[in-house]
């Protein structure tokens, strides 16, 4: 069993890719589903072609195509009928052992890429999330500095309104006194 070394495609030298066999059994099968496809478009009367009353009498046309050709093509096979040589078992787990370590290196490379992405989103997010927070901070600050601004002033305001009001009340009570003296002296004076 001596191996060419630069043929890697398990045939042997002098064998062909199917050759004249290979062929007419890719002629027969395409006969075969074009046969069945015709039989098909007739019984269902696809496309309103008629088919159905043409093929009625003419239908078994079709249908030994069809068998012909499916069992030209089960006989057939349709690949080369010589002995292939079996692959050298080293070169197999050499192929295999390539295989796994591609495969390895790929998904590493792959998981690699994810935990930087989901780190860079991560930390992205969370810088973010704190400049939301230092803003909403921020924010209610503001708040709160405002509503004391304004508790102040409506505080300062009821002060000024309150020594208004005292003032009116003296002036007031200080005028009627001096109504009723004007009064009283006026009536002493009749």
């Amino acid at each position: 069993m001596a191996k060419n070394k630069g043929d890697n495609t398990g045939k042997p030298s002098g064998a062909k890719g199917g050759g004249i066999v290979g062929l007419l059994t890719k002629i027969f099968g395409v006969l075969a589903v074009f046969s069945v496809t015709v039989l098909f478009v007739a019984a269902l009367d696809i496309g309103h072609l008629g088919l159905a009353k043409t093929m009625s009498t003419l239908a078994t046309i079709p249908l030994a195509i069809y068998f012909i050709g499916a069992m030209m093509m089960m006989f057939m096979g349709g690949g080369s009928s010589a002995p292939q040589e079996m692959p050298d078992v080293d070169e197999l787990a050499a192929k295999i052992d390539d295989i796994q370590s591609k495969t390895a290196s790929h998904i590493a490379s792959f998981q690699n890429t994810i935990d930087a992405m989901s780190g860079q989103d991560r930390d992205s997010l969370m810088a973010e999330n704190k400049a939301l927070k230092e803003e909403l901070e921020a924010i209610r600050e503001a708040e709160r500095q405002k509503a004391e601004d304004e508790f102040n002033s409506l505080r300062s305001k009821n002060e000024q309104l309150e020594q208004q009001i005292k003032e009116w009340a003296i002036k007031t009570v200080a005028s009627s006194v001096e109504d009723r003296r004007d009064d009283d002296q006026a009536q002493e004076a009749a």
